[in-house]
């Protein structure tokens, strides 16, 4: 895997797009991840470095090669002491919507507790850049008309992020404590209309930041604050997806 290395940085752009396609292509497969695993000290600072140039094939073939190295917990590791977090979040407003929809998927993949520790998010202007990436996409996302049942892909991939990142307490606190906390409960909450696609994985993002394993963690502090200020509007933003909706029929009577 190696010998790859210098062709993802040729002076050619056709050689550098070639290379970042046989690396994805040798990712496709259990094994090829275990071997470019084992490179990435030589792989990874040239295909961060393709995530950066405004190169969309080669770019596009980059990315997909981090999302398939990221699916393991060897791979993820390495990927976040490259910078591969920190490149992928600075592609959320590429013009290539195949580029952005990756590495939305590689963010959602370098959250996942399970494969990595995700306290590099919380570092630097990448939440910041998250939170802007959800925004965005929540308000210019739609699912087709007449295919409710699929979500815009790049959204549904950030809101998987985001439930990551809520699963750990430090994550939640930083959400809660986090100047656009209320913003973001809005974005989610407008998620939970019946028939959403997204309205689980929105549910279980609200689901883990309202959790807190102990009274004096950091995530509950934050909740519980933002419960004196907004605890209304939430309350009620909460309880209208369950309210009975008006159907013509009339009620069977009460308990």
């Amino acid at each position: 895997m190696d010998e790859l290395s210098p062709f993802l940085a040729h002076e050619r752009a056709d050689v550098r797009a070639q290379a970042a396609e046989a690396v994805a292509a040798y990712s496709s497969t259990d094994d090829g991840v275990a071997a470019l695993v084992a490179a990435a000290d030589a792989l990874l600072p040239g295909l961060v470095s393709l995530l950066g140039r405004a190169e969309a094939e080669a770019a596009g073939h980059a990315a997909a090669a981090l999302v398939n190295i990221c699916s393991s917990a060897d791979g993820s590791a390495a990927a976040v002491g490259a910078g591969v977090f920190k490149a992928a979040v600075a592609q959320l407003d590429s013009g290539s919507a195949e580029v952005r929809e990756r590495c939305t998927m590689l963010l959602a993949n370098l959250t996942n507790p399970s494969l990595v520790d995700a306290t590099h998010l919380l570092r630097g202007g990448s939440l910041d850049s998250l939170l802007a990436a959800i925004f965005t996409a929540s308000a210019t996302e739609r699912p087709s008309e007449g295919r409710v049942s699929e979500a815009p892909a790049t959204l549904e991939h950030l809101v998987s992020a985001l439930c990551h990142v809520a699963s750990t307490d430090s994550g939640r606190g930083e959400l809660l404590r986090h100047a656009r906390a209320l913003p973001l409960l809005q974005a989610l909450v407008a998620l939970l209309s019946p028939g959403h696609p997204l309205l689980p994985a929105a549910a279980r993002t609200l689901r883990n930041l309202g959790f807190s394993a102990a009274p004096g963690a950091g995530g509950r502090a934050a909740l519980e604050a933002l419960l004196r200020k907004e605890g209304e509007w939430l309350v009620s933003a909460l309880a209208a997806p369950l309210a009975p909706h008006e159907t013509g029929e009339k009620t069977s009577g009460c308990l």
